[in-house]
Order: structure tokens, then sequence, then C-alpha cells
């Protein structure tokens, strides 16, 4: 993350003795074989020069000239990060090739400028002497160890960046940025692909008594495709990248296995959903494996206080928009479970100056109100700690606990068309009281009757009228989302049936993508139900719908759906999203893992259904002449 010695070290003139004496230590062969293996890169790329700019020297000798120009800078497609612009398109195409391998990456940090730099520095400098008791000595020869100095950073060339995939992102916390990330399959990826596209690791595993900085394995540089092949082959053989990861005491299911039973009683005796502290500890302790989780059974990082039994660690906090790495006091547990009830009384307890302020996860009536609750509190510093603890096993978590519900079916009733169960796995929307993941779509009355979705959205390819609103919302013993506008249904027409919908007992109204933004306004004057626009691809500009009163989204982009929820799911990290789900269960976990809270699921048509009967009195007729 923050990097220190740049790539002119492959490369060494008579002028450059450090540069060259690094050289020949960071093979770690003897200086015969380092000069051929210099050689070979040179000879392999004859027209590079230690002076171009893409081989710029910024390292704890070698303080930056010059960082890179404002004008030079360009901004990533996440609109958050700068980089040099001449480097901007390739790390596009890298980024691109993650996401159709699986492993769609996430920017940490880019650009820096020495200004930036310096604030990091000197907040974990004085980090350490007020929280520590550090000499300023002290303090800054510790913080140089994981943070470089102003001036000396390679992020301030706009060539570096700070990345990771997303699903490491997503499951971690305070271990975001941590040297175990080597070993998931994204870290891997990312080693091995990234010389195609110009970037290599810059901070490679054992390599600290050169480097001045430990293993790095989220942290790229570029160098420029061609190059960055030859030095991947001249030094990440030599690197142990390829590691064999630390075997694991638990497997992730044995510790959910282990934790629930504990967690489900605490729930019974407090009301903390199960799912918000299974959440936090997969977050918190990385399943268990961190060191303070595996040694010292502080699934939570807890701080000490006083004469508790403690143990001092390094650990990363989120300050001034940069990770930063401080010395903290934590608590010592002498099992996990004593952990989970220290966890527990802290949402009960509160602090000494608000014992309100985890009221809000008590009350929580899901696991995502429950962590956007945790965010609220300042649980933690991470900004994007909610989502985090929003993770694919939280959200099994909270749907077994749902499934465990006792069913009641009558024979007459029990043959329902019903929705694929998948789909449970969903955050749902809570409107008015009621959470919906599963939305059946259609207007027939038959399959509305006798389904187990928790609501219907009832749109179809006709002008709206009162009477077909009517006779759903009257057939239906669930929630009806009812179309009111589209192509050519717009104006005060539109918003009569909105009034119309909600007087029936519409849960809410649903407007069609070529709805202007006017009748959408006229409809969000009239009516107090939400107000749903359906989108049909990423590029439907949504801005001004959502400025003028929309409030969830309703994306159908056939088979681009995935992309349209993860594109829309980034620019509106809070926006309800309800989305189609495709024809199988692993197109609805796909669009659920992309950001959908609800899911859409189209029927089997009634045609269709009473085939599929009649087949089966026919064959039943059929057995019972031939017996």
């Amino acid at each position: 993350m923050f990097g220190m010695t740049a790539y002119s070290l492959f490369y060494s003139t008579p002028a450059e003795s450090d540069a060259k004496k690094e050289t020949a230590t960071t093979y770690s062969f003897e200086k015969k074989k380092t000069t051929k293996k210099k050689n070979a890169v040179q000879k392999a790329l004859p027209d590079s020069n230690a002076n171009d700019w893409n081989l710029v020297l910024v390292g704890p000798k070698n303080k930056i000239e010059k960082e890179v120009a404002e004008s030079q800078l360009t901004t990533l497609s996440d609109n958050s990060h700068q980089v040099d612009s001449r480097i901007a398109k390739d790390y596009e195409e890298f980024s691109e090739a993650a996401t159709e391998a699986g492993f769609p990456l996430v920017v940490i940090s880019a650009f820096r400028s020495v200004d930036s730099q310096k604030e990091v520095f000197d907040t974990n400098v004085n980090g350490l002497i007020s929280g520590n008791g550090m000499s300023e000595e002290d303090a800054i020869a510790k913080t140089k160890e994981t943070i470089t100095e102003p001036g000396y950073s390679e992020h301030h060339t706009g060539l570096a960046i700070d990345v990771v995939d997303q699903d490491w992102y997503n499951s971690y916390s305070s271990q975001v940025l941590d040297a175990s990330y080597g070993d998931h399959p994204g870290a891997k990826w990312i080693a091995e692909n990234a010389p195609k596209y110009g970037f290599i690791i810059r901070y490679l595993k054992d390599r600290q008594d050169i480097t001045g900085i430990t293993y790095e394995p989220w942290h790229i540089r570029y160098v420029v495709i061609g190059l960055a092949f030859v030095f991947s082959l001249h030094t990440l053989s030599n690197s142990g990248v390829e590691n064999e990861p630390q075997e694991e005491t638990l497997t992730r299911q044995q510790f959910i296995d282990q934790l629930a039973p504990h967690a489900k009683q605490l729930q019974q005796g407090y009301g903390v959903l199960p799912s918000i502290i299974l959440g936090q500890a997969i977050l918190e302790s990385n399943w268990g494996q961190s060191q303070l989780a595996s040694q010292y059974k502080n699934l939570f990082g807890i701080k000490a206080s006083g004469d508790q039994p403690k143990v001092s660690l390094e650990t990363k906090e989120y300050v001034n928009e940069q990770w930063i790495t401080i010395q903290g006091d934590f608590k010592v547990y002498n099992s996990w479970e004593e952990s989970l009830d220290d966890h527990t009384m802290l949402f009960v307890n509160g602090t000494n100056w608000d014992p309100q302020l985890y009221a809000g996860v008590l009350t929580a009536t899901d696991y995502k109100q429950a962590a956007q609750a945790l965010q609220t509190a300042g649980y933690a510093t991470d900004p994007d700690y909610a989502n985090k603890i929003i993770s694919k096993p939280v959200r099994e978590m909270d749907a077994m606990a749902e499934n465990n519900a006792p069913e009641i079916m009558t024979e007459l009733r029990k043959d329902i068309v019903r929705v694929p169960e998948v789909i449970q796995k969903a955050s749902g929307i809570v409107i008015f009281g009621k959470k919906i993941r599963s939305i059946i779509f259609t207007t027939d009355i038959a399959i509305i009757r006798n389904t187990d979705a928790d609501a219907v959205i009832a749109v179809y390819p006709f002008t709206p009228h009162p009477a077909i609103t009517k006779s759903i919302i009257e057939a239906a013993d669930i929630p009806v989302f009812s179309g009111v506008a589209g192509g050519l249904t717009h104006g005060s027409r539109s918003a009569y049936m909105g009034m119309f919908a909600e007087s029936q007992g519409s849960i809410g109204v649903v407007v069609n993508g070529p709805t202007p933004v006017e009748t959408i306004q006229a409809i969000e004057d009239v009516v107090d139900v939400p107000l749903i626009a359906t989108v049909t691809s990423k590029y439907s500009k949504i801005e001004e719908k959502l400025a003028a009163g929309v409030d969830i989204i309703n994306i159908s982009a056939g088979k681009d759906t995935v992309d349209a929820v993860k594109h829309f799911r980034k620019m509106y990290p809070e926006l309800p999203i309800i989305a189609t789900g495709g024809p199988d269960e692993e197109t609805i976990e796909a669009t659920i893992d992309a950001g959908a809270n609800a899911i859409t699921y189209t029927p089997p048509s009634n045609g269709v259904l009473f085939s599929k009967k009649m087949e089966k009195y026919r064959k039943m007729e059929y057995d019972e002449g031939h017996q």
C-alpha cells in the first residue's frame, strides 16, 4: 500500500551504485548470476532506459523530484481514484479482464499527493505517541515500517495502485490490506495476470530487508507491457507468492457451526440477530483465523481498558480517507463464547457516554438494518463497514433462521406456484413493515392467488385500466405493485391510476422505462406508496427520475441484468433494487450477489401449468387402464 522502492532497481549504470547494489541483493543469487539476470533483462528490452517515465526511481534513498502534474492525471472508471493518464487504459483493460475472470477489482488507493501522504504519516505518528506512549523518535521509526515518508512514495508518481478483488473487499474489514490476501484466489490471479497489462507486484514476500516494507500482495506498480513480463520472470519465480496458504484450523462452515448455537441463545436473551453476530465475527476475525481471534479468543477486535487482560497488536484504521496502522490494546478472552457474550453486552449496555448507542442494533428486524445501525453508531472507522457485514454467509444465516419456521398447508392448497428457494438469500426490502424478497411477475389472478411469493408485480403491455388493477388487488392475498404508466400512458391519467391503485390497497406503483420525468413528478405528488421505475439497461438515465420521486428501481435488462445491477449498486449503494433473476438458480444468485435486494420471478403460464396437470391425469388414466 505505502510503497517504497521503484523499478529502476532492475537497471544499473555506473552512476547508480545504490541501485546496482540493490539489484545484486534482490535476486538472492551470486553476483555473477545476478549480472546474467540483469543482462537478460536489458537484452530482452534494449530500448528501455532507467530514465524512462515508467521506471522513475522513488524510494527510501530517492525522494521524488516532482510529483506527477495534475494535468497528467486522469480519473479511473471508479470515479474516486486518479492515476497517470498514460497507464489508465492498461489498468482499465486489466480491470475488465479481472471481472471476466470472476475477480472484479476494487481500488483502495492510487495517486497520493505529497501533502496527503504527510497527513497520513503524521496522523500515524501522533497516534502512536498519544495512544501508546512512544517517544517521537520511536513513533516515526515504527511508522516508517508501514508508511512511506512524504516525498518517498511510489503513489506520488501516479504509477502505483493498491487493489484487491471484490470478494476479499466485501469479506473483510480491518484486514482488507493484509498479507494473508496473497493466499486468496483473487490475489493469485492478480499476480499471475498483472504483467500482461504492464503491472507487477512490487513488494514481494521475504523482501523486507531489501524494500524496507513487508509483503504487500495488493500493491501493483506500472512498468509497461513487455517489461512487466521480463521483470516477473526474473523476480516472481523466487518471490514466494505462490506459497501454499496456511492450514486453517476450522473450515468456514465449521466456524459458523461452532458459533451459531451460542449466537441463537444470545438472540433469545437479548434480541441481537445471530446473522449480525456471525457477520461481525467473520468480518473482524477472518473466519477465526486472525491472530487476535485464534490466540487470544477476541473475535470482534474489542479494545481493553484499565487492568483487563490485554494484548498489544497492530491494527489498521481508516483516518482521513486513508488506511493507517496503529498499535492497540485488545481484550483477551478464555473462549469464543466469552467473546460473543462481551460483544452482545456492549450492544445491550452501550458505552459510558451513551448507554443507548447501539439501541438500533437491538431493535433491528433484519441484518441489513442492524449493519446500518452499527455503521451509524460509529462501531468501526471503515466507511464501508455495513456493506462488508452484509456478505453472502450472513444473508444465508438470516435466511436459514427463517427457513426453520413451521409451515401449515392443506391438501387442497398444497399445489401452488413456488418461487425458487435461492431468492431467500436476498436481503429483501421492508415496505410498511413487510419484508419482500420474492416478487412474482404476472397478472394471472389464478397464479397470484396460488403462490408462495412475497408480492406480485402486476404490469402488462396494455394501457393500465382501473378494472384490471381492482380485480388483481381483490384476488391477491399478497402485496401488489400496480403498473400505472409507460410509453403511451402518462400525464394526468397515470397520476389518476396511481391514486386509484393506492386507494384499492396497492403497496406500490410501477412506471415503465419510457415514462417522462414530469409524469413521475405528477404521480409522486398524489400517492403515498413507493414509486418504482423500471430500468432496461445500465445506460438508463435515472438521476432525474430519482430526483422526481422514484423510491425503488426495477432492473429488467435481459442477459445484461447482472451487469446493470452491479452498475447501479455502485452508483447508489443505498438505493433499493428489484431485478429479474433470470432462468435458473445460478443467475438468480448472481443477481443477488451483484446487489439486488429483491427478485422478480416469471412463473410458467396458466396454459403451461394446465398442460402439465392434464399430462398427469392422462398418465393416471393410462396406468389404471393397464393394471
